[in-house]
């Protein structure tokens, strides 16, 4: 995802906005608040971790930084999940799993289904 810093600059300027530009403006500040929440979570993507089976229809997984709510986790939460085949994202298989459970230090993920 790139943005467009020319055309977005210039309709963020004070003294650029009217009835006639609004639409635009709001649109752009939003688009703006999206994409710095994306990069953002993008920072607590994990790679190459274990989960741990606990119950029938639930996992483990551990947290770095969950006790100090970095990053904030809460019960309903969607976790997307990438099984890999010998390291290949060829023959990976992704599911979306929910936070049953946050604990100190692990959350609990369930629901999975094919994402």
């Amino acid at each position: 995802m790139s943005l467009c810093f020319d055309c977005s600059s210039k309709l963020l300027q004070e003294d650029s906005l009217c009835k006639e530009n609004y639409t635009d403006f709001f649109t752009t500040l939003l688009y703006l608040e999206e994409y710095d929440s994306r990069e953002k979570l993008e920072q607590y993507n994990m790679a190459k971790v274990p989960l741990k089976i606990v119950m029938e229809d639930r996992v483990e997984l551990e947290v770095p930084g969950l006790a100090e709510k970095r990053p904030s986790v809460v019960k309903g939460d969607k976790v997307l999940v990438r099984v890999y085949v010998d390291d290949l994202v060829s023959s990976s298989v992704q599911f979306e799993g929910v936070v049953a459970e946050v604990r100190e230090t692990v959350v609990w993920l369930s629901g999975f289904d094919n994402g």
